[in-house]
């Protein structure tokens, strides 16, 4: 969190493109199907607080992929 604020509510989606199927994640993270995403619930992030996070994927085509990463907090902060 870069800002002088916490940030509340913080969540992370990260899109599992086609042809990779979901493992596992860390801190919680967790599978949607409908969605296709892994989905984190952070809570707060506090001013200069930074939070890693991994996923595992296995990859079942061959080709060049795209991997999203969006990150929502309270009050349409965004990243």
């Amino acid at each position: 969190n870069e800002g002088a604020a916490a940030a509340n509510n913080v969540r992370v989606m990260q899109d599992v493109p086609d042809g990779f199927t979901f493992v596992c994640a860390d801190n919680g993270g967790r599978f949607e199907a409908g969605s296709g995403q892994i989905v984190w619930y952070l809570g707060s992030v506090a001013a200069g607080q930074t939070v890693e996070l991994a996923a595992e994927l296995t990859a079942a085509k061959l080709g060049a992929h795209s991997h999203r990463v969006t990150v929502l907090g309270e009050g349409g902060a965004k990243a």
